[in-house]
């Protein structure tokens, strides 16, 4: 049968859809329809059998099962931090081009958060509404980005951007697989859960795993 399936379009394109042919190998039967979509849909009333949602979620109805952290790191290119300096701690974002996402459905200017307390000041900088932009706008070293973990840990393994401010990098939530409760016992729904938190899990764990050899296990410093 078919799985309706709504997640954010970055996660889609980078970690489910590369998959997808090993899914559809051990589950022939199941016709999938992918949406990549980064609004925050309306699971019943838009016909969703599943959503993948990230942050915190709000009490429902609906059944939730959790992935994992949203991890969110802070990062420039080594050129950029070779000019401009390094920074010890978020105060010093201030006196650096901080790049900003803005979400493109709600307009909303996203906020920046820190194992520290009181308010951040953030240097001006470039504002994108696209994070695949948003990355590659670092890599060209026009400043400071902090994306989530999945968006820029090959780019930090391999050395085209550096995590800063490691010790005070914070999560925001978590990864959540969300569905109706009358989608609860349908086999086709339930294997797809069931793979790709799976697949999601593990390459988390990894992508951690190689960011903390690449790094470093730096500590907050005062």
């Amino acid at each position: 049968g078919r799985v309706k399936v709504s997640v954010p379009s970055v996660i889609g394109r980078r970690l489910i859809v590369p998959v997808l042919p090993r899914f559809l190998e051990m589950y022939p039967e199941v016709e999938l329809e992918l949406w990549l979509d980064d609004r925050n849909v309306e699971i019943v009333d838009q016909g969703y059998d599943l959503v993948l949602r990230m942050g915190h979620l709000e009490d429902s109805s609906l059944i939730a099962r959790k992935i994992g952290p949203h991890r969110f790191v802070t990062c420039g290119a080594p050129g950029y931090l070779a000019t401009h300096g390094t920074l010890k701690t978020p105060a010093d974002l201030v006196g650096h081009a901080c790049i900003r996402f803005r979400f493109p459905s709600t307009g909303r200017l996203e906020q920046w958060a820190f194992k520290a307390d009181g308010a951040l000041a953030l240097g001006k900088g470039l504002t994108l509404n696209d994070s695949e932009a948003l990355a590659a706008a670092a890599r060209a070293g026009l400043g400071i980005i902090q994306a989530p973990s999945y968006l820029v840990d090959d780019d930090v393994s391999c050395g085209k951007l550096q995590e800063v401010l490691v010790g005070y990098a914070t999560n925001r939530g978590d990864m959540w697989f969300v569905w109706p409760p009358s989608r609860c016992e349908v086999p086709r729904i339930r294997v797809f859960v069931d793979f790709f938190t799976d697949v999601l899990s593990v390459d988390h764990a990894r992508r951690t795993s190689t960011l903390r050899e690449t790094t470093g296990n730096v500590r907050p410093q005062g």
